[in-house]
């Protein structure tokens, strides 16, 4: 085998484990080197000088601490550059309870939600749980086709209550949906009165000039009516670390609303409020900027080493896309190569390993079946460089023995 990463982790899920003499590039999530403990230690650190509030330990409000909403949406609102305010925001445990609630607030058994293809592979699951009917709306480079959308929608061949897609940075082609596409999206939801579930947790990791991109949430500002049909859920999961689990909810006030009357925010009280009291120190003094900006300054040489390695090493006939954000690039194989026959001589002969774009998919059977999915945020460049070459000799192998 020709790797020997530094890089490892233990963990009971194949797409978490990394052993020291393999390379998964099936692993979204930051390298342990990234995560910024003390950074995160001294804000804990904070307390003993300015005391700990009692309420940090109560059941809390459903929206949150106000406090730390308040500082939330200041940090938001210039990095977005447009004012976002305490009252379009709730606390929450990540995305992927967001998208849970969501999944549980919007649909029943039988309704249906549209997902981009390919999309997210565990948001699939989630949606599972509710026994929604999932219609697959094809991609392009530019992320989800809204005309497609819009074209099933008046000919009335779908009636979705909900509409999930990843707008920026998407997992995991990478593609950003234009700022014309967002808009139209939140006019067919007032239109055919559906809700957009925008997962955008990759919305301020971005190193490439002119695409630095708006929350979907941005086009539905006033609403209609006082009413409005765009969350955009972030997380401080890409950006901080996933341990934390904390999340947001960005949306007009009316759906805000709505979220904080589900029976187990009801019950329970406000989302992980101990850990939000925690980060707050850390985004008003600057930490979280501070590490936002470390990350785009690591991830986009890890992106470009990638990049320019597959660029060197891919056969002429496979194809890749080219991210300037998030954690994900999305290769394409040749139509006769399946990923999952990539994926085996990889893994046996070089100890690379990836997740295969049939995991992505929405429709069943799935499709996509020559794709993969390869993410540039666990290793350093190095083990990048040797783990894409090694990659790359696998599928030349596999394209030669067809």
């Amino acid at each position: 085998r020709s790797v020997a990463p530094i890089t490892f982790q233990n963990s009971e899920f194949e797409q978490t484990h990394a052993t020291p003499d393999s390379i998964n590039f099936g692993i979204g999530q930051p390298s342990p080197s990234l995560l910024p403990i003390e950074m995160i230690r001294s804000s804990l650190g904070g307390w003993e000088k300015e005391g700990l509030d009692p309420l940090v330990l109560q059941y809390g409000t459903s929206a949150g601490f106000l406090s730390f909403r308040k500082v939330l949406s200041s940090f938001l609102s210039g990095e977005y550059g447009y004012p976002v305010t305490e009252e379009e925001l709730m606390i929450t445990c990540g995305n992927s309870q967001t998208i849970d609630l969501a999944s549980r607030l919007f649909l029943r058994e039988g309704d249906e939600v549209v997902m981009e293809e390919p999309s997210y592979f565990l948001a699939r699951t989630i949606f599972d749980t509710s026994h929604a009917k999932k219609v697959a709306i094809p991609m392009d480079e530019n992320g989800l086709m809204v005309s497609e959308l819009e074209d099933k929608l008046e000919k009335g061949e779908i009636a979705p209550k909900l509409v999930y897609t990843i707008p920026n940075y998407q997992n995991p082609t990478g593609s950003c949906l234009p700022e014309e596409r967002k808009k139209k999206l939140v006019e067919l939801a007032h239109k055919f009165n559906f809700v957009i579930l925008a997962d955008e947790p990759y919305n301020l990791l971005h190193w490439r000039e002119g695409l630095k991109p708006t929350p979907l949430v941005k086009y539905d500002k006033e609403g209609r009516e006082g009413k409005g049909v765009a969350v955009s859920a972030g997380s401080f999961s890409k950006i901080l670390a996933p341990g934390l689990r904390l999340g947001w909810i960005h949306a007009h006030p009316s759906l805000i609303s709505k979220f904080g009357s589900h029976g187990i925010v009801r019950s329970g009280g406000g989302l992980n409020p101990f850990t939000s009291y925690s980060v707050q120190n850390l985004i008003a003094s600057g930490g979280l900027k501070s590490n936002i900006n470390n990350l785009n300054s690591v991830f986009s040489k890890r992106c470009q080493t990638m990049l320019s390695t597959l660029a060197a090493h891919l056969p002429e006939s496979c194809s890749f896309t080219s991210p300037g954000g998030g954690y994900f690039v999305w290769v394409t194989l040749p139509s006769f190569l399946l990923a999952s026959r990539v994926r085996e001589v990889s893994k046996e002969k070089y100890g690379v390993v990836f997740m295969d774009g049939k995991l992505a998919c929405v429709a069943d059977p799935p499709s996509l079946l020559n794709c993969l999915r390869l993410s540039f945020a666990f290793y350093n460049e190095k083990e990048i460089e040797v783990g894409v070459k090694s990659l790359c000799n696998a599928i030349e192998e596999c394209i030669e023995k067809r």
